[in-house]
């Protein structure tokens, strides 16, 4: 008996709903507009995925991960300041505007109202804890040890400040300005040094 080949994948199932989400937001991504974007009976996205849940669990899990994974490598040189790795946020905005909007312009609400899924919780998990250990990395580096104010500063320097220097201008389709990750970099360094002279 000859196997029968699956004529959808998991991975085209994910970038449909991906695509679904970038035109018209979370709730744009339902199972029958998933199925039908690359031709496939309802009933085969559910053989593949539970739910829907999962389904958007992965596309926001996978835009965290296209970010996450070039930003720490930047922000774990040994000689990296706080303003090249906020320019370097900025910049990978630019570059990948449709994984930036999904990760700036929706809740995880919104994609996930249940919570994550159990099949990829630990790799959220990893995700989060790989963040919180880089901080403290960055802690221990510019500040000489781990406390709560020196993670309250880098936070506001390396994430805050730039994520709020792209979302509005994202939300509203917007073109960054050209010295826009120059001047998020000065206000990530101005915060380190005044971090430090307290």
């Amino acid at each position: 008996m000859v196997a029968r080949i699956a004529k959808f994948s998991d991975q085209q199932l994910i970038a449909s709903a991906r695509e679904l989400v970038l035109e018209g937001g979370p709730a744009a991504a339902t199972v029958g507009a998933i199925a039908s974007r690359v031709g496939a009976p309802i009933g085969s996205v559910y053989h593949r995925f539970r739910s829907r849940e999962l389904i958007l669990a992965h596309v926001l899990l996978d835009a965290v991960a296209a970010f996450q994974a070039p930003y720490l490598e930047v922000g774990s040189r040994e000689d990296v300041t706080a303003g090249e790795i906020a320019a370097y946020f900025v910049e990978w905005v630019q570059q990948h505007p449709h994984d930036a909007k999904l990760l700036a312009l929706y809740r995880r609400s919104e994609f996930l109202s249940g919570g994550m899924p159990e099949e990829l919780a630990q790799r959220a998990e990893r995700l989060q804890a790989d963040i919180f250990d880089w901080l403290k990395v960055l802690c221990r580096r510019w500040f000489g040890r781990v406390s709560q104010r020196a993670q309250d500063a880098i936070r506001l320097a390396v994430i805050e400040i730039p994520y709020g220097a792209v979302r509005g201008r994202l939300g509203r389709g917007e073109r960054f300005p050209e010295e826009l990750a120059r001047l998020v970099a000065a206000a990530a360094d101005a915060v380190i040094a005044s971090a430090k002279e307290k």
